[in-house]
């Protein structure tokens, strides 16, 4: 379920200025975490409780493309209820355990997740780097592109067995064999994505 929404997901919500930002400056590869996104024309989006004075220059520097400053818990969640699109969310404190569990996919991020976090979280990162929303992203889509392509392949094959085997074309052992032939391909084709 969480892969497949991962895979269809149309924005990120950063619910924590932490997730991307530590003493004041960018994490090494938080830029990597949202251009991969924009790159991926996945909307990314800012929740924050602090002031705009205290944070714009850098988050103008990340590249975030919506910021909301000065926001309550009560308004993130208000936002994150009325998005027309599947929608991911990344915290790492208690109090955002709520907006995680509201979230199509909530993900906490970071060495020290609480527990209720963790607890309430979809997805687990154990270390401060969001790039690996990018990775998680582009494995659950060549997931859902393998998962496709595994079924239409094996539809089609039946089908072409089946009709084979009713006219008289084929024998029973080639159907047997080309089932299996497929079958093999079907497991080297879902075997294939983790070694990207």
């Amino acid at each position: 379920k969480y892969s497949y929404m991962l895979a269809k997901a149309k924005k990120v919500v950063f619910g924590a200025v932490n997730t991307l930002i530590h003493d004041g400056s960018e994490r090494s590869d938080s830029i990597v975490a949202v251009s991969g996104l924009s790159a991926r024309r996945i909307k990314n989006v800012l929740i924050t409780e602090m002031p705009q004075n205290s944070i714009k220059n850098t988050i103008d520097h990340l590249g975030i493309e919506k910021t909301y400053y000065e926001q309550s818990i009560s308004d993130a969640l208000a936002y994150l209820k009325y998005s027309d699109s599947p929608t991911v969310f990344i915290g790492d404190c208690e109090a955002d355990k709520e907006l995680i569990r509201y979230a199509d996919v909530g993900i906490t991020l970071g060495e020290h997740n609480t527990a209720q976090a963790i607890d309430t979280a979809d997805i687990i990162f154990m270390t401060n780097e969001p790039s690996k929303l990018i990775r998680a992203i582009d494995l659950s889509r060549r997931a859902l592109r393998s998962v496709k392509m595994n079924f239409i392949l094996s539809l089609l094959s039946k089908l072409a067995v089946l009709i084979l085997s009713v006219t008289g074309h084929i024998e029973i052992w080639s159907a047997v064999l080309l089932d299996s032939a497929v079958s093999i391909f079907v497991m080297s084709n879902s075997i294939k994505i983790l070694r990207k």
